[in-house]
């Protein structure tokens, strides 16, 4: 006993001298679990660094941007290459329907097969990801932002408890018409909440949640879903936006809740120093550093 007392206080000591040298940043708190012995990418020290960053968000208001549009073509089997990005550098207008027939609008920024699927948050539509899928494109990655059913262009009604089938969707249109060999997700608030619909699908490396809840209305994450070992799960969040933290910890502790050394869970849980919600982060001080840290959990996904 007397040993367990005396190492953990040595610990303890360690810890403080670490953070006296600078080494862990006051701005954040960063909970880690990852399975491999030689870790690829770690949050303090990020391996990406964006070419843009991203300014202030627009709101469900906002008018669509006017994309070129682009036609998808009819699933073919084997690779095929993905559309590159238009003249102007303008995303391409696309579309598709769900399972159950409504009708989705996306922009898509092409840049290749790995492809990341960006869902937006119950006030905004899916310009409020313009800037960031542009960094995204930017730094060598397909960016696929798309309106959930009844929000921006897509048709239908917003029935909260489908949402779900509109994340598969998406993912269905980036396999199929994208030739997608690899697909991450983040969603904002209420998109990061049904993106874990998709933590089963083979092709699906990651999923990210921007301050996003455990329910909404009846759907629910499902502990399953989280506990899956080998796509990343990412959770991110401030700190003061205190309601959606709590539920991004309790997330998190839930993934690595029942690992072991054969079914280690890669999950990751960074707590920032502000205030703000989902994408509204991108309008404050902590926009270059969410930045960063959204672009390193793409990289550590899609590698």
């Amino acid at each position: 006993m007397r040993a367990k007392i005396y190492f953990a206080s040595l610990l303890a000591i360690l810890a403080l001298a670490l953070g006296s040298c600078g080494l862990v940043p006051d701005s954040e708190t960063v909970m880690l679990i990852t399975p491999s012995a030689t870790p690829t990418w770690n949050p303090l020290t990020p391996t990406v660094k964006p070419t843009a960053t991203p300014v202030n968000t627009s709101t469900a208001t906002s008018t669509p941007t006017p994309y070129p549009t682009f036609t998808p073509l009819p699933p073919t089997p084997g690779p095929s290459p993905t559309p590159g990005p238009s003249p102007t550098g303008s995303p391409f207008e696309v579309g598709f329907p769900t399972v159950d027939g409504a009708p989705l609008a996306a922009a898509l920024y092409s840049a290749g097969n790995r492809v990341v699927i960006l869902a937006h948050q119950r006030n905004g539509d899916r310009t409020t990801w313009d800037r960031f899928a542009r960094v995204l494109q930017k730094n060598g990655y397909t960016a696929l932002s798309f309106d959930f059913r009844g929000y921006g262009a897509s048709g239908g009604d917003a029935d909260f408890n489908k949402m779900d089938s509109d994340i598969l969707a998406a993912v269905t249109f980036a396999r199929q018409q994208l030739h997608a060999d690899r697909i991450a997700i983040i969603g904002a608030s209420m998109g990061g909440t049904y993106a874990t619909a998709a933590l089963g699908d083979p092709l699906v490396k990651g999923v990210a949640l921007l301050s996003s809840p455990p329910e909404i209305e009846n759907f629910k994450v499902s502990t399953a879903a989280l506990q899956i070992p080998d796509p990343l799960k990412y959770f991110i969040g401030c700190d003061a936006d205190t309601l959606y933290m709590a539920g991004l910890t309790d997330m998190f502790k839930q993934a690595v809740a029942k690992q072991d050394k054969l079914h280690p869970v890669r999950a990751e849980l960074v707590s920032l120093k502000c205030a703000a919600h989902g994408l509204e982060i991108f309008n404050g001080p902590q926009k270059e550093r969410l930045t960063e840290l959204l672009l390193g959990f793409v990289q550590a996904a899609l590698q």
